[in-house]
């Protein structure tokens, strides 16, 4: 393994000054999620606080997630299942909170736009249900398909419209042009049904 990893990195003797998982870390990034960067680089949508009650839920749904599952969250809101190791790597890139907006929120399960990095989060009334409708989407939802959705144009009129009245940053300019994708997933009211729009 060190004859093809020093095939690749020119410097042989660089390598003997890192242990295994430093290199790993340098390669791959950090396996598990870290919340607090996350949090540094998330920002809300139009009328979402993290104060707000179905907001906190979130992040206590990802605190009780094991490594895998905040890193099957990752790949469902962005499409990767790591964070950038660095500030600089992050860039200008934030994740986006969206409300997702119905008068059943315990009957739907959250809607990822992973061009975006962003996620519409219903008004969940507990954690227990705000856990258990993550996690389902995570697992099931995997289908990618594109971001042409009436949610999606929504939210990035109004991230649009919030940056041009000075929200500060509210815009999606991270947001990759071209073909887009998104991860829909939603309940009926009378079964649980997860589709791709």
């Amino acid at each position: 393994m060190r004859s093809g990893v020093a095939s690749i990195v020119p410097c042989g003797r660089l390598l003997a000054l890192l242990t295994g998982k430093e290199l790993e870390r340098l390669a791959c990034g950090v396996a598990d999620i870290d919340l607090a960067a996350l949090r540094r680089h998330t920002r809300y949508g139009v009328g979402v606080s993290p104060s707000q009650s179905h907001v906190k839920h979130f992040w206590s749904a990802l605190e009780a997630f094991s490594p895998e599952q905040r890193r099957a969250f990752l790949k469902f809101i962005w499409g990767r299942n790591r964070l950038p190791l660095t500030e600089a790597e992050w860039g200008d890139a934030t994740m986006r909170v969206h409300a997702l907006e119905t008068l059943t929120p315990d009957q739907h399960l959250p809607v990822a736009h992973t061009c975006f990095f962003s996620i519409e989060w219903p008004k969940y009334t507990s954690l227990h249900i705000a856990k258990a409708k993550l996690s389902y989407a995570i697992t099931h939802c995997a289908g990618i398909d594109a971001d042409n959705t009436s949610e999606a144009r929504a939210n990035a009129l109004a991230d649009a419209f919030a940056h041009l009245e000075g929200d500060g940053g509210a815009a999606s300019s991270d947001a990759p042009r071209g073909a887009a994708s998104s991860r829909l997933a939603r309940t009926s009211s009378s079964e649980t049904d997860a589709s791709n729009v």
